[in-house]
């Protein structure tokens, strides 16, 4: 991964259009035109994105920590999974306690102070390297602004040097590089790139007018101590055999994928998200109750025929509803996927305003 496609991917994350910009001088241009656009978040396009990028890494895949900026570490009964064998609901499918969320290694101790609070990525789908994880600030009005922390199997190549100024500095006691990209007289990036003593890559970038002097404060500040990552929504329970896939793009949810081998299998199986409610492709919705709540079985939510889903409405949630879309290898029942549905804890004041 280049920081140059880093800077792609950013724009084809929150423009419109995902037309790719022709050079890095114009994406930077582009990225600043369009950083007032926002998305039009629909369900099947939040489920697609997600599917497509658990593999192509972690920049969009952002989850919610409530707002909390100094979370502190997990607990050790919060990362240690449950021993008790897998319990079957009424209808025979068997759940099992899920296994805690993951951390994120470091711990800022400055963070800008125009961004909405910080949400997290997650992805752990990359082959042998292991789990990759981001921390995003992001700010969408009046004027888009962007710091993010990604970490990268590789170290990630320079940005065009014809437009970028680089120099040496040190984080944390190791040497990096700090870039400075766009045209003379005026910043479109601010880039730190360096390897950890685990031989883990670390890319920091501000967007969006975000300064040096912010870029500095922020990896100056940073220490190594575990960042708890929290959500929204949280599955106490999951279907047997089903491990954490991802955190779902925009601080949207999680998904979940089979248990293999090595880890957990490349696609996703089921989604857990609140999102903003979306009518299209609910025309065969089932009025049906969850947990005491109002809500809609979808036999094909968005047209998806190989998936099944429920949406639960409450009003306290912000006016958000929270989608359970399970793919039907899984096996799950109508009644399954009621079920667990209704063992699904949402925070409301951990849902994102946007």
């Amino acid at each position: 991964m280049s920081i140059d496609n880093e800077l792609r991917a950013t724009l084809r994350t929150h423009a419109d259009e995902a037309t790719p910009p022709g050079d890095l001088l114009s994406a930077v241009h582009a990225r600043s035109r369009r950083f007032a656009v926002r998305r039009r978040v629909s369900l099947v396009v939040l489920t697609m994105v997600a599917a497509v990028l658990v593999a192509a890494g972690p920049f969009a895949l952002h989850g919610w920590d409530g707002g909390h900026r100094n979370a502190p570490g997990p607990a050790a009964s919060d990362v240690t999974a449950s021993s008790r064998p897998p319990s079957p609901s009424p209808n025979g499918m068997a759940f099992e306690p899920a296994t805690a969320l993951p951390t994120f290694p470091y711990t800022p101790t400055w963070e800008p102070d125009w961004a909405d609070p910080r949400s997290f990525g997650h992805t752990a789908v990359v082959g042998a390297f292991g789990p990759l994880n981001s921390l995003v600030y992001e700010r969408r009005s009046p004027q888009e602004r962007a710091l993010n922390m990604h970490q990268y199997p590789s170290e990630p190549s320079p940005p065009d040097p014809s437009i970028t100024t680089t120099r040496a500095i040190t984080v944390l006691g190791r040497p990096a590089r700090l870039h400075l990209t766009g045209p003379p007289g005026e910043t479109g990036a601010v880039s730190v790139v360096w390897q950890d003593s685990d031989r883990t890559w670390w890319l920091v970038i501000g967007l969006g007018g975000t300064t040096e002097a912010e870029v500095l404060s922020f990896v100056a500040g940073l220490q190594p101590q575990p960042l708890r990552v929290t959500t929204s929504v949280r599955c106490p329970l999951l279907p047997a055999g089903l491990v954490l896939n991802s955190l779902l793009p925009q601080r949207k949810g999680l998904a979940f994928s089979r248990r293999g081998p090595d880890g957990p299998a490349p696609d996703p199986v089921l989604y857990v998200s609140v999102v903003l409610p979306n009518s299209a492709g609910t025309g065969e919705a089932v009025p049906v109750t969850v947990g005491g709540r109002r809500a809609e079985f979808l036999p094909r939510p968005e047209r998806a025929r190989e998936m099944t889903g429920v949406r639960v409405f409450d009003d306290s949630w912000k006016a958000k509803v929270l989608y359970v879309i399970v793919d039907h290898s899984l096996g799950m029942t109508r009644a399954d996927l009621l079920a667990f549905a209704a063992t699904i804890h949402v925070d409301p004041a951990a849902i994102p305003a946007q």
